[in-house]
């Protein structure tokens, strides 16, 4: 599997791709589609078709939700076929909700047209149970990239963040910081205490959470990491003004 990054910011993902033999092609590549934060929150194929959605928790504690996921409760079962067919028979025969509707949610428009009518219901699937609380993707996409656009570990539900690992239940680095006492008397807080408002690309000092100041903050070297990038990996990537680091 390998992973390819943007230019944006240090943790800018924009797809991964899987080559299942392995013979050197890869059968299927997937493009992440990010806030703000960088964290990853859906996950398509090439055919631009939704695979896997994800929302967080303030500090990072992932719902999986799987397509047609409706009432986001991460499973999905009768009642999202249920709120899809009210939908799509709103309005009168054939209307449906249109996306300027208030009622329009675009959890139920299935195939992203921009109205829920009865090619979306057409589309129902069968019944896929919740993965746990915590964790990120599903077997089929296998994608590593959550919260903040850092590596998830799955087996520990915790993120390896360069040089340190992060708890998203705990909200709080597990790892010292690697500078000391440099802006908070506690080694372990995550972006001072207001994930919202400050950032931690480096893992050390926070920074003020604007998305102008992390573009014209991080100027990157590399385009492209290996998904294999765990504490001893030989991936690296120049970071300004510091030595070349593993991610």
């Amino acid at each position: 599997m390998q992973y390819v990054w943007g230019a944006r910011y240090i943790d800018d993902i924009v797809l991964h791709r899987i080559d299942i033999e392995p013979n050197g092609t890869y059968d299927d590549i997937y493009y992440h589609l990010t806030d703000a934060q960088f964290s990853t929150v859906a996950v398509a194929d090439q055919a631009a078709n939704l695979k896997e959605r994800v929302s967080y928790t303030a500090y990072g504690v992932a719902r999986h939700h799987w397509t047609r996921d409706v009432d986001g409760d991460g499973d999905r079962d009768p009642t999202d076929d249920a709120i899809i067919n009210t939908l799509a028979i709103a309005g009168g025969p054939g209307a449906g909700t249109p996306i300027s509707s208030p009622e329009y949610d675009v959890a139920a428009d299935i195939n992203r047209d921009g109205v829920i009518n009865y090619k979306d219901k057409t589309l129902l699937s069968t019944v896929l149970a919740a993965l746990p609380q915590g964790q990120l993707s599903g077997p089929g996409v296998r994608n590593e990239i959550g919260w903040d656009g850092y590596v998830f570990n799955a087996e520990t539900a915790q993120y390896h963040v360069r040089f340190r690992w992060y708890s998203p239940v705990l909200g709080r680095w597990l790892t010292r910081d690697p500078v000391g006492y440099v802006d908070s008397v506690n080694p372990y807080e995550c972006g001072m205490g207001g994930p919202t408002m400050a950032i931690d690309p480096f893992v050390w000092p926070a920074w003020p959470g604007s998305l102008r100041h992390r573009r014209s903050s991080i100027a990157r070297s590399c385009q492209s990491r290996s998904p294999n990038d765990r504490p001893g990996a030989n991936s690296t990537c120049a970071l300004p003004g510091r030595r070349r680091a593993s991610r």
